[in-house]
């Protein structure tokens, strides 16, 4: 199973997971400080300059996010509904583009995934290297959005 984690309140379960190229404006603040705009149309441009089809991709987890002491992993799961899918989905050239792995300072395109245990004991509550700590997939999706009929709410 792949794992992601979406802001509530969220239409996942009926509208499926949406990559940034399809939400509204207001829903993409979080990367206006790295493409230096709100304005939807620069943050997607700045996307697009991370890899090609990063403002069509959705990230997700190998593993969903354990229940640890850090305030940091506390406060990411407290906002976020936890949604999965199979990864049998990778093998839908229909559905998924590309595959890209973020795991440190390395991006790069994959073929398969690595499913071996996350390093959450390396997310610090005192930086905002969350993601760049543990690594994440961005699948590049056709349509970019995830179907709704191949996602469960995670328990």
């Amino acid at each position: 199973m792949l794992y992601s984690y979406i802001t509530f309140p969220n239409d996942v379960l009926e509208k499926g997971i949406k990559s940034p190229v399809l939400l509204e404006e207001h829903q993409l603040s979080h990367y206006a400080q790295r493409a230096g705009t709100f304005k939807k149309e620069g943050i997607v441009e700045y996307l697009e300059t991370v890899f090609k089809g990063r403002s069509r991709a959705i990230s997700c987890l190998t593993e969903p996010v354990p229940d640890l002491k850090s305030r940091k992993i506390q406060g990411f799961k407290k906002w976020r509904d936890c949604f999965c899918f199979s990864e049998d989905i990778l093998n839908n050239k229909e559905i998924v583009e590309s595959v890209w792995v973020f795991d440190g300072d390395r991006i790069e395109q994959v073929q398969r995934l690595d499913f071996s245990k996350l390093a959450w004991e390396s997310v610090r509550d005192d930086d905002d290297q969350f993601f760049k700590r543990i690594r994440h997939y961005m699948l590049v999706l056709n349509k970019g959005f995830l179907p709704p009929e191949l996602i469960k709410k995670a328990s």
